[in-house]
């Protein structure tokens, strides 16, 4: 049905709908495929009748660097620590690692520091891995 002249569409799509979002062979995140750059001649599977393809592609990764710094979104507070994510990566910062000068406060459910700096829910802190 998609094989034909119209067969890099089918394709491209199936491209986009299984690799954007996962995590690649070394570790990044793929974010968004950008470019394909050749696919490669299809090989019919005898067990299935489905076809394979080599598809070669250019895309936009996430691969974060220890030390590296990035904007991280507060998801949660609690006593231990603070729950953040930065695109697909989930941070913990323990409570070891926040500033002395900053208490939890359980009944707002933050972080305050002695200079009234607040730290809660959907705020967005700049973290070194």
């Amino acid at each position: 049905r998609d094989c034909g002249p119209n067969l890099r569409g089918p394709i491209q799509n199936i491209l986009h709908r299984e690799v954007q979002g996962t995590m690649g062979v070394n570790g990044c995140h793929i974010v968004a495929v950008t470019e394909i750059i050749k696919i490669g001649k299809g090989k019919i599977q005898d067990e299935t009748g489905y076809a394979i393809f080599h598809v070669r592609y250019k895309a936009i990764v996430f691969r974060p660097i220890r030390n590296e710094v990035v904007d991280a979104i507060v998801g949660g507070v609690d006593q231990n620590g603070i729950h953040c994510t930065a695109g697909p990566l989930g941070i913990f910062i323990s409570q070891d690692n926040i500033p002395e000068n900053f208490e939890f406060d359980s009944i707002s459910q933050s972080y305050v520091s002695s200079k009234m700096f607040r730290i809660q829910k959907s705020d967005v802190l700049r973290v070194k891995l």
